[in-house]
């Protein structure tokens, strides 16, 4: 739960407990999915050659860290405040701590916003200059560690609204931006159309018009693909494109319920009250969601993904996968010693070196260009 709902003492009433259970359970099934599903693609992007050669994939991992901050930070967070409302402990450490968590707990959000509109621009400048010389992977990597510091400058402002209140009865760990009531509503209401503003509406827009670009040109070039490599190279980039939209479309639904409940609390906490419990606290459910299915969609589009978690869930079995060329090498027992050792300079031999060296080199160019 985003915790700007503790904003105003406005803590929804106490969930019952038959709530709190099943809502709790749900909440334990997403960060178990969204920690296991981005932990292996992150493995599965470190490890396997293919994608790790990519430099694209380096925003695919920056998503998967962002969901992971989401399912180590906020998730807990919102079970907390659950059970638990606004209390904290006090001191240097509770102040502290109640600054941080509720940064990293938005961290995520931005985080996640900035490589989507990243992710859109990359591809466009990819389709549509082809002979563009494409980032290395230093540039990218620069790229994705600038993207998070941006995301994190808007969360200052973390630093300076929440902190521990409190006394003899009790602390509290809540934002305030003044103690007379109707001017921290005010601006209360100015930061959840912000947000809403500039982390949800613009980067969609900005993104929608990024993706119709990128479609319009790839829609164009499939008048001039003339063998069968080009129709290879144009179906993996209309693969990836309907992967990245359907990230960008999971996000805006995910989202939005979110949203809907904050703009409920600034401008209609009245008529929120008189909502189904279970129903306002299900609104918050779904933003968590969102980090536990991009894995599934990257598995579910991407085929070098789909065999880097075969070969990941082999080796945690202990069953390694067996190698295309041992098992081809091992085939070749009919021929003789100098046949199967290319390095041994045999007329078949030099031939299946020299045609190796031919696919091995047109699958450098066709990863590091698309």
């Amino acid at each position: 739960m985003n915790n700007s709902t503790v904003m105003l003492r406005c803590s929804l009433s106490s969930p019952s407990i038959a709530t709190k259970i099943v809502l709790t359970a749900v909440y334990a099934v997403i960060a178990i999915i969204a920690l296991l599903g981005n932990c292996a693609i992150i493995t599965i992007a470190k490890t396997r050659k293919r994608i790790r050669k990519v430099p694209f994939n380096f925003f695919i991992i920056s998503l998967a860290v962002a969901d992971i901050f989401d399912a180590l930070v906020s998730v807990p967070i919102s079970v907390l405040v659950m059970y638990s409302g606004d209390r904290w402990f006090g001191g240097l450490i509770g102040d502290i701590t109640c600054k941080l968590v509720h940064f990293f707990n938005m961290v995520s959000l931005t985080a996640s916003v900035f490589t989507l509109i990243a992710l859109s621009a990359d591809r466009y400048l990819a389709m549509a200059h082809v002979f563009r010389k494409p980032l290395s992977k230093r540039n990218v990597k620069l790229v994705v560690l600038l993207l998070w510091l941006l995301a994190a400058a808007p969360l200052c402002t973390v630093f300076i609204k929440y902190r521990v209140r409190g006394g003899n009865k009790g602390y509290k760990c809540f934002g305030r931006w003044s103690d007379d009531l109707e001017t921290n509503l005010r601006y209360y209401k100015i930061e959840v159309g912000a947000k809403f503003t500039f982390f949800y509406v613009v980067p969609l827009l900005l993104m929608a018009v990024m993706y119709f670009l990128t479609i319009l040109v790839l829609k164009k070039r499939q008048v001039f693909v003339e063998n069968m490599s080009q129709v290879r190279v144009q179906a993996q980039n209309v693969a990836v494109i309907k992967m990245l939209v359907s990230v960008v479309f999971l996000f805006a639904f995910c989202w939005i319920p979110n949203y809907i409940a904050l703009f409920m609390i600034a401008f209609a906490y009245n008529k929120l009250e008189c909502w189904p419990l279970f129903l306002v606290w299900s609104l918050f459910v779904p933003s968590h969601v969102n980090g536990a299915i991009n894995p599934c969609i990257y598995l579910v589009f991407n085929e070098s993904y789909r065999k880097g978690l075969k070969r990941l869930l082999a080796s945690c079995l202990k069953q390694p996968a067996v190698d295309s060329v041992t098992k081809r090498t091992n085939e070749w027992s009919g021929f003789s010693t100098l046949e199967r050792d290319p390095s041994r300079r045999g007329i078949k031999g030099f031939f299946r070196d020299l045609s190796k060296k031919t696919s091995e080199s047109d699958e450098v160019t066709y990863e590091t260009r698309f």
